[in-house]
């Protein structure tokens, strides 16, 4: 009899130790499950272009009903004060950066109206947390660029702090490696970037302004120094809304919901700091005749990678001047586009004429970023009325420094 109840026993608790063992087991995949992000670009189908307000707005959009804290927790008192977040760089008047200056040497306004600057760390401090994603284009004309770009992005990460995360995003609006620290890992998706082009054969979509509309949207994190590295030639730009310069080179009637105010406005919301690496050959503040001849090398560079279509486009220009004009102007706008896009997030833009020069402006970025001030402020106006708002910057006692940086933000909304 004792010994049937030491059975029992002895099986009872095999099962309930085989329950926990198989609740350990589960306990990191069902984390994982929950923490898998959405297909990137999700949030984008919901958006409509309204022409009356010439911009994108929410389709459907039911917010999920919020109790108050004090109903999840009565012994919790919680109190949202938002705080405005800045990436400041400072140089001289001969752009040479200025190091060593401290949270008393900022004065801020925000609207014209003094603020206390309530937070400041420097930009290479390891404990501020940074989340970079590098969103690459690989379409075919990006070929050129890519082996030594992703060497570049590379090196980058061999320089990333240990509370630093990455994430890799293609212009085919793809996640090709969600955000991580493992430096192993972003080397191996970075390689998938290369893998696709030289042995898949298969290229980017050229959807470069609806993966960073994603990025913003959906992965940009408050908690976290948000930064987007853009390398792409952007030529997307005739697909948005409210490019009325570029519809003569639309190559189908598709066009996105959004313009590119949106993704300016994104950029704002998000706190995001957008470096732009404008791949290809430069056309933004030259003069017409360079211009002119830059769009014929243009075209014999492309024809030499890309088959019959461009050396086809090459034989016309040669018979016809106003075309060589016309597609100068189109390339002129669309890098112009992504200069705006970087200059108004508080980022700046560089070109990639030549591969070789990847090296030295990935390089040029991150000491960029280490070099930055971040400061913040509990704004005066505690207004919740999701309005931009305009913030000025000066280095005490030193007018003739210029300080680079976002210049607006968007209030949080009720």
């Amino acid at each position: 009899m004792r010994r049937k109840v030491w059975r029992v026993v002895a099986a009872n608790c095999a099962i309930a130790l085989t329950a926990l063992w198989w609740a350990a087991c589960l306990r990191p995949v069902q984390a994982q499950e929950e923490k898998k992000r959405e297909k990137l670009g999700s949030s984008l189908k919901r958006l409509k272009w309204d022409e009356q307000k010439g911009a994108a707005v929410e389709k459907t959009k039911k917010e999920p009903e919020r109790k108050p804290a004090a109903a999840a927790d009565p012994d919790v008192l919680r109190i949202e004060t938002p705080l405005a977040v800045f990436d400041l760089l400072v140089v001289d008047r001969h752009g040479r950066v200025i190091s060593g200056l401290t949270k008393d040497d900022f004065v801020v306004a925000e609207d014209g109206v003094r603020q206390q600057v309530s937070t400041f760390s420097l930009g290479d401090n390891v404990e501020q947390p940074r989340s970079i994603v590098l969103i690459i284009d690989y379409s075919s004309s990006q070929l050129p660029f890519l082996k030594t770009s992703i060497a570049a992005a590379k090196t980058l990460v061999e320089q990333l702090g240990p509370k630093d995360k990455m994430a890799v995003v293609t212009d085919d609006v793809s996640l090709l490696l969600d955000f991580t620290s493992d430096k192993t890992r972003l080397k191996a998706g970075l390689d998938l970037v290369l893998e696709k082009p030289l042995r898949k054969n298969a290229y980017g979509r050229s959807e470069q302004y609806t993966a960073l509309l994603a990025v913003l949207r959906e992965m940009a994190s408050e908690e976290e120094r948000p930064i987007v590295i853009f390398q792409t030639d952007g030529d997307q730009l005739t697909y948005l809304r409210a490019q009325d310069d570029g519809r003569r080179y639309k190559r189908s009637p598709k066009e996105v919901e959004f313009g590119l105010a949106d993704v300016v406005a994104a950029a704002q919301r998000s706190h995001t700091t957008i470096y732009s690496v404008i791949s290809g050959i430069r056309f933004l503040d030259l003069a017409p005749s360079q211009k002119q001849e830059r769009a014929k090398r243009l075209l014999e560079s492309r024809s030499s990678y890309t088959g019959v279509g461009y050396a086809l486009f090459l034989e016309r220009a040669t018979e016809n001047t106003a075309y060589l004009e016309s597609l100068a102007e189109f390339w002129t706008t669309v890098q112009a586009a992504l200069a705006n896009i970087a200059s108004g997030s508080g980022g700046w833009h560089e070109f990639l004429e030549w591969p070789e020069q990847a090296a030295g402006i990935y390089t040029k970025i991150l000491n960029d970023i280490n070099r930055r001030y971040i400061i913040g402020y509990s704004p005066t106006n505690d207004a919740r009325d999701g309005k931009l708002r305009k913030v000025q910057f000066e280095v005490r006692g030193h007018p003739e420094y210029v300080v680079v940086g976002r210049r607006s933000y968007y209030a949080p909304a009720q």
